[in-house]
Parts: C-alpha cells; sequence; structure tokens
C-alpha cells in the first residue's frame, strides 16, 4: 500500500499490481484486490503474477486491472500462442469477452 501511494503521487500512466512478493517468492493473487481497486480511474492498471486461467483474468478485471502480465503460465503452455488467446478469451478466432 505504501508502494501505492508512493507511484500515485507521480500521476502514472501505468501502475503494476505484483502478486508475487519478491522477498520470498510466495504468490498472492487476492492480496491485490485493494490495491487494483485503489488505482484511480486515469491510469492503467496492470495486474502481474499468479495468473494462469482465464477465471485469474476475470477475476482481476472485476477489481479493476484494465491489463494483465503473464509470464510462467504462457511459457509453460505447450502451445503458447492458444495459451494467449484462452487468458483473452478468444476461441477459434472469436473474441469472447472486452472489459
Amino acid at each position: 500500500a505504501g508502494e501505492l501511494e508512493a507511484a500515485l503521487r507521480v500521476a502514472p500512466e501505468a501502475v503494476g499490481v505484483n502478486a508475487r512478493d519478491l522477498e520470498t517468492l510466495r504468490v498472492d493473487v487476492a492480496g491485490s484486490e485493494a490495491l487494483l481497486r485503489a488505482i484511480p480511474a486515469g491510469a492503467i492498471a496492470v495486474a502481474e503474477s499468479g495468473l494462469a486461467t482465464r477465471a485469474d483474468v476475470e477475476r482481476v478485471a472485476a477489481w479493476g486491472a484494465d491489463a494483465v502480465l503473464v509470464g510462467a503460465s504462457v511459457a509453460r503452455a505447450a502451445n503458447p500462442a492458444e495459451a494467449v488467446r484462452a487468458l483473452g478469451g478468444e476461441r477459434a478466432g472469436v473474441r469472447c469477452w472486452e472489459k
């Protein structure tokens, strides 16, 4: 919360909320909720880390995330392009979800 407060003082275009504690590497996506909700509408809210499914993306979007940063779940996928499409709500070229 203190880091978010400091970041918002410079009126950023975007703010990332990392669900991974960089000291312990523990991931707590639910812990991002209050921070994502606190980002003002003028800044792009980016949910980072711990997102692996479409449900994860929808959950952080409901909390105010405008974008997601996803790495491990896509990198581990047998078909990374399909994994990205699935996270974005696309199936067979049809967009299933838009914020």
